[in-house]
């Protein structure tokens, strides 16, 4: 198989800096291209695209791997180590992370994995095909028939990815599971966000031209900058200019049923019928304009990219923290249940007041969105859901007791008292003079200064931890 290649990258007219990267290398393991979109502030998300690129092309170099499907997995992985490694040695660039697509020709075979919403298309047959599926919260809305692909090109959080290299110690690639077939004239593209988010697939398809690739990326860099060049923009494109095959075998991911493109869901085999093309490219070229109006549109309304808007989700067994939880889109929290959680509490509020999670042995079992106090509370200042949820542990026994059975336990001075020492769930505005009281209820003395002393750093009389142990002296 003989190809020919283009990249170029442009800061757009919003960002003021480049934090994409590209690159590619002749490798043992085939010549590998890399496309990267980082994140994480100006030098956060140039310096994590940048060490992604390095780190993928590395691994490719030091050594020939027999199955390449793996290779574009570890090399994904690797990257992510680097990454992350960086960002523990330089507590500055925390939060840093980057999108990552690569393509590998190996003989005449091609390989394709990728992270996050950057993309990977393939011109076969005068038509663009989605090859990738992006990583992001608009993706799912689109799988499960909620919106439509046009209506997530234009959705307030489209920028919301659910995976990066870069941000946890763990990630998920996702590799395509066969190699991939291509024939003569088909044109491969990687490019970033910047390009497919700033003008719609119908009209890059018109602009990629096998027979110029340099014109083909330049007009691609043009376009996404005339709609409005909101974000950085990368594409490369590669050209197959010999291949054994006759016809091209890929899957793609087409939207439907508004992309131009009459291919279906699937694997795509086999040529599509010939015929007249000068009334379709005239209706084409006519939505492409009506669309990037749109698009520019669009943009001026929604503002700029957001970086505070993305938002990844940890890989499965990945802990995740209180910060994390409160970041996550509401939509999304089902995929939060039975994560790990970084807390000794049994129930605790997202760090920005959005959920009360509910927890069991360190794992998160449910949620609740956390509702204005002013609107849903009770006397203690709690919210309704947290008193609901309001427990008493007995550190010895088994199980849990409900607050509201404590006052009617009789007292039992002759016998052990089986709720000495006892370990008890207290939330933020409960009164600690009442709790002593339920207590001495029970034969044990305490006070509430007792209580106050022990758990109470603000010195004054409402609870401000999770639990404390109250401690009793005991009937022997």
């Amino acid at each position: 198989m003989q190809f020919n290649f283009k990249s170029l990258s442009d800061t757009g007219k919003v960002r003021q800096a480049n934090e994409d990267s590209y690159g590619d290398m002749l490798t043992p393991n085939g010549h590998v291209f890399v496309v990267c979109d980082g994140m994480g502030g100006h030098v956060g998300g140039a310096r994590a695209s940048s060490l992604a690129v390095q780190s993928i092309l590395q691994h490719f170099s030091k050594e020939e791997y027999g199955n390449i499907i793996q290779a574009i997995d570890r090399a994904l992985i690797f990257a992510n180590e680097q990454i992350y490694a960086t960002t523990l040695a330089e507590p500055e660039l925390k939060g840093m992370g980057t999108t990552a697509v690569v393509l590998v020709i190996k003989n005449d075979e091609c390989y394709i994995g990728h992270v996050g919403d950057s993309r990977i298309y393939l011109k076969s047959d005068g038509k663009l095909n989605r090859i990738t599926k992006d990583h992001s919260f608009v993706q799912g809305l689109v799988d499960s028939g909620a919106i439509t692909d046009e209506e997530a090109e234009h959705h307030p959080k489209k920028n919301q990815i659910l995976k990066a290299l870069g941000i946890y110690p763990q990630v998920e690639p996702t590799i395509c599971s066969f190699s991939i077939q291509a024939k003569k004239g088909d044109v491969f593209l990687l490019c970033s966000d910047g390009m497919n988010g700033m003008v719609n697939d119908a009209s890059m398809e018109m602009m990629v031209d096998a027979d110029d690739l340099d014109r083909s990326a330049f007009t691609l860099i043009t376009a996404a900058n005339d709609a409005g060049g909101h974000d950085n923009i990368t594409v490369t494109l590669v050209g197959i200019v010999e291949s054994p095959y006759m016809q091209s075998k890929f899957e793609q991911f087409n939207p439907r049923p508004n992309f131009a493109s009459t291919a279906t869901q699937g694997f795509v085999s086999e040529n599509p019928s010939s015929g007249p093309k000068l009334k379709l490219w005239m209706i084409l070229s006519a939505a492409a304009v009506l669309v990037i109006a749109l698009g520019i549109g669009a943009y001026f309304f929604f503002g700029k990219k957001s970086e505070q808007e993305l938002t990844v989700l940890p890989p499965k067994g990945q802990v995740v923290t209180e910060e994390e939880i409160g970041l996550w889109p509401e939509a999304e929290m089902t995929k939060i249940i039975g994560r790990e959680v970084e807390t000794d509490q049994d129930q605790l509020l997202a760090s920005n007041g959005k959920y009360i999670v509910e927890l069991e042995d360190g794992k998160i079992v449910s949620y609740d969105v956390n509702k204005d106090p002013k609107e849903n509370s009770v006397s203690t200042g709690q919210t309704t859901t947290q008193k609901k949820k309001e427990r008493i542990k007995v550190e010895k026994g088994k199980g849990e007791v409900p607050k509201d059975t404590l006052s009617n336990q009789p007292k039992t001075p002759d016998e052990p008292n089986k709720n000495c020492d006892q370990e008890y769930k207290v939330k933020t505005g409960d009164n600690l003079t009442s709790i002593a009281k339920e207590f001495s209820n029970k034969g044990c003395e305490t006070t509430a200064v007792q209580i106050k002393v022990k758990n109470n750093k603000d010195n004054t009389n409402v609870a401000v931890d999770e639990k404390l142990i109250i401690p009793c002296n005991c009937p022997k």
